[in-house]
């Protein structure tokens, strides 16, 4: 059975606040919008990551301000996409689709988070 759903992925707000979503087994997620606002309280950044890199950044001065991004990136299960916001004056929400896909429990003999590969074995010297 395949389906697909709307879905906000996280919210953050505040100091130091992170907030994140682990993609389930049998699914696929697809981050569409993120979308990142400063009152202009304070300065602060907003960040937004899968795994330890990042992939949106919003930088804000001390005035109202703010930032958004449309794009298509693709997580598969077990992959983390995260926020991160810097002060209490910034605010970000993540949304997109989450896809079931029942395939891939099938393709690996069961519906549950891969396990990982394991790494490439160095070419035989010769």
């Amino acid at each position: 059975m395949a389906g697909v759903y709307s879905t906000r992925f996280f919210e953050v707000t505040g100091a130091t606040s992170s907030a994140a979503f682990v993609c389930p087994a049998a699914h696929v997620a697809v981050v569409r919008s993120i979308a990142s606002y400063c009152d202009g309280s304070v300065a602060g950044y907003a960040r937004a990551y899968v795994h330890a890199t990042y992939f949106f950044v919003a930088s804000f001065q001390a005035v109202v301000g703010s930032q958004a991004a449309e794009m298509r990136q693709v997580f598969y299960p077990g992959e983390q996409v995260g926020g991160y916001t810097s002060a209490a004056s910034i605010y970000m929400i993540c949304s997109g689709y989450l896809f079931r896909d029942d395939s891939w429990g099938r393709l690996k003999g069961q519906l549950r988070d891969p396990e990982p590969e394991p790494p490439p074995h160095p070419p035989d010297p010769e």
